[in-house]
């Protein structure tokens, strides 16, 4: 074979080589290819399926949200998923945790909703205690009354007959003066008769009327004396409660009194010796907390750290009585830490109830600071001490206790 033949059968040979190879990577391409193709399909469809059950998931999830929203509040009527605004309602949670003096370790709704019912069956039961007492004075007041109208209707009753008694005196004496003329000797001796008759029943009736005069103001005084059943005459070192328990290092205790004696926070004590006889302070207990029958104090101004607060201890304050409603006027400018508003709902805590005007079941008169203006509210040059004002000396006439704001904030943290 020649030189020439023999090179176009190589060249014949590696094209031929060369084709198939190219074949072969072209057949592998494809397969690989269609391998890819089908992962990529099964890949889409496992895509599709999670993001369906994601989206049913989420569809739940914010079902769930808008019912729970609904139940809750603090939504938007006008959305269509109306969401509870967070803010909003933490802000609402704290001004009724506050508005109900709730302890700090409220945290939620559900906890605040069962302190706000118990708070709420308390007060209906005080209310409930405070409406018979009143409704027991007024029946006591009524009796009183009765029993005055009928010795008034029995004194008139004896008022009409020594009236009669006189009309029938008078009319006798001159029939029997018409009798008389027929003799001046028998009509004098039955004038002077009359007459000596008609002063013995005048001197009745005077004494009739002294008497009526002085069982009047014997049912006055009764009145007087109903009317102040309710005045506090506590003395001063009446021994309102006792230490149950103490705890010297956190510095407080529990005393024996709650609620139910219409204990108020903020309330301060006297703390005295439980020892027959002791009448040396040993300290202040201001109350922090209150439960029905006992109340947590905190313990301050020891007076001596070798003779501490222990149980026994007894406690005083000349302002605090458990059990009767007193009343007092406010006189004087209160204002600043001791406005009029907080002060009345102090003294309402306390059984004070805070009158208009100065009547007979005033108990106190709580004087404040000089006033700057007169009654019709027009500025005045010079300051009106409340010692001047005209009811200020009525109050001192009707031995009405008179106490100033300072006394009055040394038994009461404001």
């Amino acid at each position: 074979m020649k030189r020439s033949q023999r090179g176009a059968v190589r060249v014949s040979i590696v094209w031929m080589v060369v084709t198939l190879v190219l074949f072969f990577v072209a057949l592998f391409i494809a397969y690989t290819g269609f391998d890819a193709k089908a992962k990529a399909v099964t890949q889409a469809a496992a895509d599709k399926t999670a993001r369906v059950d994601s989206e049913k998931s989420t569809s739940e999830a914010r079902k769930a949200l808008v019912e729970l929203s609904k139940e809750i509040g603090w939504t938007d009527p006008s959305s269509v998923t109306p969401a509870t605004n967070i803010a909003s309602m933490k802000a609402d949670f704290e001004d009724a945790r506050t508005a109900l003096d709730a302890p700090a370790d409220i945290k939620d709704v559900k906890g605040l909703l069962a302190f706000a019912k118990t708070a709420y069956q308390s007060r209906g039961k005080e209310i409930s205690g405070k409406e018979d007492e009143v409704n027991d004075a007024r029946r006591k007041g009524l009796q009183a009354e009765k029993g005055l109208q009928d010795a008034i209707r029995e004194k008139d009753t004896q008022l009409d007959d020594l009236r009669k008694q006189l009309t029938d005196l008078t009319e006798a004496a001159a029939q029997r003066q018409q009798d008389g003329e027929q003799t001046i000797a028998g009509l004098r001796t039955q004038q002077s008769q009359l007459d000596a008759d008609l002063r013995a029943a005048n001197a009745k009736y005077e004494e009739a009327v002294r008497a009526h005069g002085d069982e009047v103001k014997t049912f006055e005084t009764r009145l007087a004396v109903q009317g102040q059943k309710l005045r506090f005459l506590k003395e001063p070192q009446a021994q309102d409660g006792a230490f149950l328990a103490v705890s010297k290092d956190l510095g407080i205790g529990w005393i024996d009194i709650g609620a139910n004696q219409r204990l108020a926070r903020g309330t301060r004590f006297t703390v005295m010796s439980g020892k027959v006889g002791s009448t040396t302070p040993k300290a202040m207990a201001e109350v922090t907390k209150v439960e029905p029958s006992r109340a947590e104090v905190r313990i301050t101004e020891v007076r001596d750290q070798f003779d501490p607060v222990v149980p026994g201890d007894v406690i005083y304050n000349p302002v605090y009585d458990p059990k009767t409603q007193r009343h007092a006027v406010l006189v004087g400018r209160f204002s600043g830490k001791y406005n009029e508003k907080e002060l009345k709902n102090l003294l309402g805590m306390m059984g004070i109830v805070v009158q208009s005007k100065l009547d007979l079941n005033t108990d106190y008169m709580i004087v404040g600071g000089e006033l700057y203006t007169d009654a019709d509210g027009n500025p005045v040059e010079t300051p009106i001490q409340p010692t001047e004002l005209a009811v200020y000396k009525e109050a001192e006439s009707k031995g009405v206790q008179i106490m100033a704001l300072k006394d009055l904030a040394g038994y009461f943290a404001f």
